[in-house]
């Protein structure tokens, strides 16, 4: 049995979550038994590939004294700030499709339990499915850091230990800002605006790194200082953000110094536990009524909707023969229903551009 009658509701939802997707797995799909090793090829590709350049930039910080220690601390910083900020983003994505726009939401929703048993258990589902990809991406950089700086064996369990609190903080504080928006719009619409707005986002990033690259590093001479780098790196290594606390106690555990690792841990576990007191505190306030309005929303727009998007894809896709437009406008349907989907492909955007 997946489940006991002494398990907490929460556990027993996750639980039924989880055999629900061993049901789907048994037998194994066709589809999923060819696209499952060519994915684990690529991830293994990009492992090795991404712990290969991050072994010899550190290596490369490491012989470069005095700024390399100090330029490889920032860096640091600036990565987690990075993750910091596509977490809370892809967060609020994926929380609007777990905790608002899930079918199993109403028969959860019906049962007699309290509504924070039902969004805690869509917040953790929600968790998984925005942070898998930061900890896979996490690990060739920590890896080759820990090599280089030949750190202690215990640095590569802290190193998860570290991950935890930094996923919860921006998950709970992103799903926090989408019950207050859904509370006030209905969540598809919100889905979508936060997806434009992550979108131009990712473009003004891109924009500021072309300038700020043209400006600066096409005049590397003699006016080009060692102490303008560290000032444009001087935003990712604010004290009082989790990306810092992160960064510094990674780095006080590769040197063995566990005291001060402990007080970095301290911190992101005391924050991560607040953020998430603030959402079992607002969760039986706001969550329902909501969720109660996207219900409504869904209603009054019964029947089907075709959106014209995809109207004109299809114009667009005419040259293309009948069988290969039908299946090309599918698989656009499927991904635009699907926001876990679009989280994952905005991190990836989000990484190329970073």
């Amino acid at each position: 049995m997946w489940y006991n009658r002494a398990m907490h509701p929460t556990l027993a939802i996750l639980a039924a979550k989880r055999q629900s997707v061993r049901n789907k797995l048994r037998p194994l799909p066709f589809e999923l038994a060819v696209s499952l090793p060519l994915l684990a090829v690529m991830v293994a590709v990009f492992l090795l590939g991404g712990y290969r350049f991050f072994f010899i930039l550190f290596r490369f910080l490491r012989d470069s004294p005095p700024f390399g220690t100090m330029l490889t601390e920032r860096l640091l910083a600036m990565v987690f700030l990075a993750f910091l900020s596509m977490l809370v983003f892809s967060n609020i994505v994926t929380s609007l499709s777990t905790l608002y726009l899930a079918g199993e939401l109403e028969f959860l929703l019906s049962r007699p339990i309290p509504y924070a048993v039902t969004f805690f258990a869509k917040f953790w589902e929600s968790v998984l499915y925005s942070s898998t990809a930061f900890v896979v991406m996490g690990l060739p950089i920590f890896v080759a850091y820990g090599r280089v700086h030949e750190a202690p064996l215990y640095f590569y369990p802290l190193v998860f230990l570290f991950y935890l609190p930094f996923l919860i903080a921006p998950a709970a504080a992103g799903t926090v800002l989408t019950m207050l928006l859904a509370r006030i719009f209905p969540a598809r619409k919100t889905r979508a605006t936060f997806c434009v707005l992550f979108a131009f986002l990712l473009a003004a990033l891109a924009i500021v790194a072309h300038l700020v690259g043209k400006g600066t590093f096409a005049q590397v001479d003699a006016s080009f200082t060692m102490g303008q780098l560290m000032d444009a790196l001087r935003l990712s290594d604010i004290p009082y953000l989790p990306n810092h606390w992160i960064s510094q106690g990674i780095i006080a555990s590769a040197q063995g110094d566990l005291r001060a690792a402990g007080f970095y841990f301290l911190a992101l576990l005391s924050t991560a536990l607040l953020c998430l007191e603030i959402c079992s505190w607002l969760a039986p306030r706001v969550y329902y009524p909501g969720w109660a309005r996207t219900r409504e929303s869904d209603t009054q727009r019964s029947g089907r909707v075709v959106l014209p998007v995809f109207t004109w894809l299809e114009w667009l896709m005419r040259p293309i023969p009948r069988p290969v437009r039908a299946l090309l406008l599918k698989d656009l349907r499927v991904f635009w229903r699907d926001p876990a989907q679009w989280a994952q492909l905005l991190l990836l955007f989000g990484l190329l551009i970073i």
